[in-house]
C-alpha cells in the first residue's frame, strides 16, 4: 500500500496553470497594442490621462456619474484602438458602477472601482513601454519636441480646404502633402512586429528574425489597420506552423500608381498540400467531389477557409481556423486578393495585392 499526499503537487499543477493563462493573456494584449503605431498610443494614453483625472476629481466629490463617464469615455477610446482587452475590463467596471447607482452609495467601494480602473490601463502602459520604449507615456509634449499638438477639429478643416484648393487647381504637390498628414507611415508601423516576433519565438522557443523592406508607404488609417491584422496573423502562422527551429520571415513593400504589394515570405518547411486536403475533409470543409477539380492553388487556399487548422488542439497563436479567414475577409473587403505559394522544405510566400486610394 503506497500512501502519497498530492497537496502540493496539485498546488503546482493550479499555480502553473494560472501563468499559462496569464501568459495567454498577455500575448492577446501585445497583439491588440501593436495594431497601433507609437503616436497613435500616445494619443489613447493622453485622452486616458484626462480622463482618469476627471475620475479622480468625481471621486473626491463622490460624483459617481462623473466616475461612469469618465469610465465610459476611456472604454469607448480602447475599442477604437483595438484594444478589447481594456475594454472588456473597463466593461466589467461599469456594471459595477451601475449596480452601485441601484443601490446606496459607498465611497469606499468607488475608490476601489476607481483603483481597478487606473491599474486596468497602466497594465497596458507597461505592455506598450515593452513593443515602444519607455517613453511611450510622455503624452504632454513641448514645443521644443519633435511633435506638437493640435486640435483635431482645426487639423481636420484645415485638411479639408487643402483638398478643396488641390481639387479646384489639379495641383497633385499639394495632394502629395496631405497624403503625409493624413495618412499611416506603413513602415514605421510594421516596425513594431518586431518585437512581437521576438517575443513569440521566445515562448514557441524558436529563433526568428523578421525583416521589413520596401520604399516608404502611406496608408489610410483604416487600410492599414486592416493590412496590420493581416500580417500580423500571417506572421504567427509561420511562427507557429512554417519555422521549425530558426528561421526568417520578410516583408516586402512594392507600389506603383494602381495598387500595393505586400509580400510576406518564411524559409520554413513549406506546406503540403496533401495534409491541406486530408484536413478539410475531416473537418467538413470540403467534399471529394470538390477536391477532385482542385489544382495546386486552391489546394493550399484551404487553409484560408473558415474553421480550417491542422491542430488537434488551440493554442495563443494558432488552432481556432479563424486567423487566415479574417486575412482573407480583410483583403477582400479591401478590394484585394491575396495570392499563396509554398514549397516543401523551402517556405511559404503570401502576396497581398490590394488597390491604392485615388
Amino acid at each position: 500500500l503506497v500512501v502519497e499526499d498530492v497537496t502540493e503537487l496539485k498546488k503546482i499543477e493550479k499555480e502553473s496553470k494560472k501563468i499559462e493563462a496569464a501568459s495567454a493573456i498577455k500575448v492577446q494584449r501585445l497583439q491588440e497594442i501593436v495594431t497601433q503605431d507609437k503616436k497613435s498610443f500616445r494619443v489613447f494614453l493622453r485622452d486616458s490621462n484626462l480622463n482618469l483625472n476627471s475620475a479622480k476629481k468625481s471621486l473626491e466629490k463622490s460624483d459617481l456619474d462623473g466616475i461612469f463617464r469618465a469610465v465610459h469615455t476611456i472604454k469607448g477610446s480602447a475599442r477604437i484602438f483595438n484594444l478589447t482587452g481594456l475594454s472588456g475590463e473597463l466593461h466589467s467596471f461599469e456594471s459595477e458602477l451601475i449596480e452601485l447607482r441601484e443601490k446606496s452609495l459607498n465611497k469606499e467601494h468607488l475608490e476601489i472601482i476607481n483603483e481597478g480602473v487606473k491599474k486596468a490601463v497602466r497594465n497596458y502602459i507597461d505592455l506598450a513601454k515593452e513593443i515602444f520604449g519607455p517613453d511611450v507615456d510622455e503624452t504632454f509634449l513641448t514645443e521644443d519636441g519633435d511633435n506638437f499638438e493640435i486640435s483635431k477639429s482645426i487639423f481636420f478643416d484645415s485638411l479639408k480646404g487643402l483638398k478643396e484648393i488641390a481639387n479646384e487647381t489639379n495641383k497633385k504637390e499639394i495632394f502629395d502633402i496631405i497624403k503625409k498628414l493624413e495618412f499611416d507611415k506603413f513602415n514605421e508601423s510594421l516596425l513594431a512586429l518586431k518585437k512581437t516576433v521576438s517575443k513569440i519565438a521566445t515562448s514557441l522557443d524558436k529563433k526568428i528574425n523578421l525583416d521589413i523592406m520596401g520604399s516608404d508607404v502611406y496608408l489610410e488609417i483604416k487600410t492599414a489597420s486592416m493590412l496590420k491584422d493581416s500580417i500580423m496573423h500571417i506572421i504567427q502562422n509561420s511562427c507557429d506552423h512554417g519555422i521549425e527551429n530558426e528561421g526568417k520571415i520578410k516583408i516586402e513593400l512594392m507600389e506603383n500608381e494602381k495598387d500595393l504589394s505586400i509580400i510576406i515570405s518564411d524559409n520554413g518547411k513549406g506546406i503540403d498540400y496533401r495534409d491541406i486536403r486530408k484536413k478539410a475533409l475531416e473537418k467538413g470543409i470540403v467534399t471529394n467531389n470538390e477536391l477532385d477539380h482542385f489544382g495546386p492553388s486552391e489546394n493550399l487556399a484551404l487553409i484560408m477557409r473558415p474553421g480550417f487548422s491542422t491542430k488537434e488542439t488551440a493554442t495563443e497563436y494558432s488552432g481556432r481556423g479563424v486567423g487566415l479567414d479574417v486575412v482573407k475577409t480583410n483583403i477582400k473587403a479591401l478590394g484585394g486578393e491575396i495570392i499563396l505559394n509554398s514549397t516543401l522544405g523551402k517556405g511559404t510566400t503570401f502576396q497581398i495585392k490590394v488597390p491604392k486610394a485615388s
